[in-house]
Formats: structure tokens, C-alpha cells, sequence
């Protein structure tokens, strides 16, 4: 719950947002509008897919922890174990290749 409901609130926010940005440089005559309007949806979706999975890594990292290492059963008491233990930079570890 808390990974997923922030997830999709900022994944439709950024959709919606983009579409907005998109549709600000519309041309009236623009011939090949069909394939240029499928380009931006695709733009809008990869780029809100990726800011919404940047925000709820964290949350995925605690859930994670806590399912691997089941003394840790409170996520406020988990984010302070991690945190102290292994620093801010681990709730995003795994994220880059």
C-alpha cells in the first residue's frame, strides 16, 4: 500500500502532465499527427513509469528487507535499521545496472 498508491498517483500525474506539455506545441496542420500523438504516449508512459518506479524503490527495498530478514516485522523501525546500518544510498541500490 505504501509502495503502490504514491506509485500510481505520481505515474498519472506525469502521464497527464505530459500530455499537457505535448499538446501545447500542437500543430493545426500537422500531417503526420497519428504517429507523432503514438510517439508522445509512449514518451509520456516510459518517462511517467520511470519517476513513478523512483519513488516507490524505497518502500519495494523496506518490503523486501523485511520479508528476507523476518525480526524486522515495523517498516519505521526497519527504515532506521537500514539507514543506520548501511546509509541512505541502499534504499536505491539495485536501481542502476
Amino acid at each position: 500500500m505504501f509502495r503502490d498508491i504514491p506509485s500510481f498517483g505520481v505515474y498519472f500525474y506525469v502521464y497527464d502532465y505530459s500530455q499537457i506539455v505535448f499538446h501545447t506545441k500542437e500543430k493545426e496542420n500537422d500531417e503526420n499527427k497519428t504517429a507523432r500523438v503514438v510517439v508522445e504516449k509512449i514518451i509520456a508512459g516510459a518517462l511517467a513509469g520511470q519517476i513513478s518506479w523512483l519513488t516507490c524503490f524505497p518502500f519495494d527495498v523496506v518490503k523486501s528487507y523485511i520479508q528476507y530478514h523476518p525480526e524486522h516485522t515495523k517498516m519505521l523501525e526497519t527504515i532506521r535499521h537500514i539507514y543506520a546500518r548501511h546509509g541512505a544510498g541502499h534504499f536505491f541500490k539495485g536501481l542502476s545496472p
